[in-house]
């Protein structure tokens, strides 16, 4: 995309939001825009000008989502440090595009604010950590808040053009089916959703002898009604999220993949800042990274409960399915990871990983 297109596409998110305001219902005794122009030409009391900068923040996170909470108390917090210098206009649900188009975005600085996983090398195999590694949950924490896997993330961020400014908890992702799997073999009845037909997650799930369907998150739900797939795995905030709950009759507590959300502004906004505005924005997200804990470990209690009433059957996977997972799908995944980022590379993040 080059900088006049970015130029435009900007210009355009800031022209819609323009324009939504002005035609916006004067209901409640609100007033059109041009109502009050018109007032100012007939001398009455002038539009007040104003400085406010509008900073653009999207999400992949449906509206209401554990994510998008926490996005709308990032908001909160900006507008509430900073006065009438900034405002946060939130789009969620990809409303301005997916986690490529997010990319190149906060790279040309037509989107300043992204929360999501970080789109880097090491943000997508850092993800499977549990599958290639012994590395428990809460160790995975405490490399993601600092040492070389945070610092590895940051420069990653840095190279798409975006600085990490917070990295929340990660939780392990579960398996929801419409069939019951115990043991090895019941994987040959699985039809998994997949977000896409090749890479480590399509390496994975083949290894294990599941078919494959690669789709949209959006596609899911009908394509469980249809039959396409039976399968899918996702963090439980996103499984309740879309409803999946609904054309689902079994929890597997598979552990086999993590999930987590991070908060990266555009480079170019960062830029933008004085040092000392950039210390009141770490301090900001510190904040938003205390309250996404939070409400991440409330909604996890809550969600469990949804599912619970649906009428799902959690399962419990043996010791020994847990650990073929292990030695067969984590060595899928890992050649995969290998191929495409190299064995240097790859032998540095699993090191990291086990130290």
């Amino acid at each position: 995309m080059n900088k006049y297109l970015n130029k435009y596409l900007r210009s355009s998110i800031l022209l819609l939001m323009f324009c939504t305001s002005l035609t916006a219902c004067a209901s409640a005794g609100e007033e059109y825009l041009f109502d009050a122009a018109a007032k100012q030409q007939a001398g009455e009391t002038p539009v007040k000008e104003t400085s406010t900068q509008t900073l653009i923040l999207t999400t992949s996170a449906l509206e209401g989502s554990t994510a998008h909470r926490t996005a709308v108390k990032f908001k909160s917090y900006v507008e509430e440090e900073f006065g009438d210098r900034f405002e946060v206009a939130i789009y969620p649900n990809d409303t301005l595009g997916k986690l490529d188009n997010a990319v190149s975005s906060l790279q040309s600085g037509a989107v300043d604010i992204r929360v999501g996983v970080p789109n880097t090398k090491v943000g997508g195999a850092v993800l499977w950590a549990p599958s290639l590694t012994d590395v428990s949950l809460e160790r995975l924490n405490e490399l993601l808040q600092g040492g070389e896997l945070r610092t590895l993330l940051e420069e990653g961020c840095q190279d798409n053009g975006s600085i990490l400014l917070s990295v929340f908890p990660a939780h392990y992702r579960v398996m929801t089916s419409k069939e019951k799997v115990q043991e090895p073999a019941d994987f040959s009845r699985v039809i998994m959703r997949t977000i896409s037909g090749t890479g480590a997650e399509a390496a994975y799930w083949q290894s294990l002898g599941v078919y494959i369907h690669s789709m949209d998150l959006r596609q899911v739900n009908n394509a469980l009604q249809m039959g396409i797939v039976n399968s899918q795995e996702n963090p439980l905030s996103i499984t309740v999220s879309y409803g999946i709950e609904k054309n689902q009759n079994y929890v597997i507590d598979a552990r086999h993949k993590i999930y987590f959300d991070s908060l990266q502004v555009s480079e170019t906004f960062w830029d933008s800042l004085k040092e000392e505005d950039q210390k009141r924005f770490i301090e900001i997200a510190q904040k938003t990274e205390e309250y996404a804990e939070r409400v991440e470990n409330e909604e996890e209690s809550l969600d469990r409960d949804i599912l619970t009433q649906q009428g799902l059957e959690w399962v419990e996977l043996p010791d020994e399915t847990r650990r073929w997972m292990r030695e067969t799908g984590g060595a899928a995944a890992e050649q995969s990871l290998r191929a495409s980022n190299g064995d240097e590379w790859m032998d540095n993040l699993l090191a990291i990983l086990n130290s």
